[in-house]
């Protein structure tokens, strides 16, 4: 009942506020039980979602992090503070309505937990919007001849960027089912990415395309702890279980980014 509920969380909400306020908090002893978090806050996005799992140990056999349930984490914005609900068939996701904090770019947003005896705890800030992102031109041509690649010509994204802030791009065929450029890219995948950089522009070019038809190009603004996963040369695909992260008495990565698109189209000359 909702009396229950209460009644269990007021107690869960004591103590973590107790340990919050607190200068000193018990620090947690990374271990196979560690919780690992990821989190990626958009202001577009309609929901939060904070996922809460634990890590793969390198000399364990398991290769899927199982999640950690049960645990409260808050979201600090401002004045509000609010837990987050884990969703019954999600379990290890945490989610809240992006309204219920009513945050925009440049705000900062702050992150609390307890599992176990400690306290995680994170904090990162909404990048500023996309300002006066453009697209030199919309269309492509392509013969389909890898010889000729090179010589295709291609074309530049920008933004302004006056603070060498990170930027991210990803640029991704929208075809539902595309035709590859030549029969050595029929197998690629229809998405490509470049390592984030604090340039103001990027380059397209055939190199960053396989396939026909309508692209977008998605720019997104991003913070230092998101470009420190590309930073990191010993990265590797189960690198989410130790990422270089930015929580504190846990692991993973807790940070948020604004994005922007622009689109063009391939055509076959």
């Amino acid at each position: 009942s909702a009396l229950i509920m209460k009644t269990k969380i007021l107690p869960i909400l004591a103590v973590i506020i107790l340990l919050i306020s607190c200068e000193k908090v018990n620090v947690a002893t990374k271990t196979e039980k560690t919780p690992v978090i990821e989190a990626f806050i958009m202001p577009q996005k309609d929901t939060i979602t904070v996922s809460v799992k634990y890590m793969i140990p390198y000399t364990g056999t398991d290769t899927i992090q199982m999640p950690v349930s049960g645990v409260p984490v808050f979201l600090i914005h401002k004045k509000d503070t609010v837990l987050m609900t884990e969703y019954p068939d999600s379990s290890g996701e945490y989610r809240v309505l992006s309204s219920k904090l009513n945050f925009k770019p440049g705000d900062s947003i702050g992150l609390y937990g307890l599992y176990e005896d400690a306290v995680f705890r994170s904090a990162t800030r909404i990048p500023d919007s996309i300002q006066s992102l453009a697209i030199s031109t919309s269309s492509l041509f392509f013969t389909g001849d890898p010889k000729g690649m090179m010589d295709s010509g291609g074309l530049t994204i920008t933004w302004s960027n006056p603070a060498s802030d990170y930027y991210y791009v990803i640029i991704e065929n929208t075809e539902t089912s595309p035709t590859p450029l030549n029969d050595m890219v029929a197998d690629l995948p229809s998405m490509s990415f470049a390592a984030p950089s604090q340039a103001d522009q990027f380059q397209v070019s055939m190199r960053n395309i396989r396939y026909y038809g309508k692209h977008r190009v998605i720019v997104f603004h991003i913070n230092p702890e998101f470009a420190d996963l590309f930073d990191n040369a010993e990265l590797t695909s189960n690198a989410i279980t130790q990422p270089p992260g930015n929580v504190e008495n846990a692991m993973g990565i807790f940070t948020a980014l604004t994005a922007d698109t622009v689109y063009f189209t391939v055509y076959k000359n």
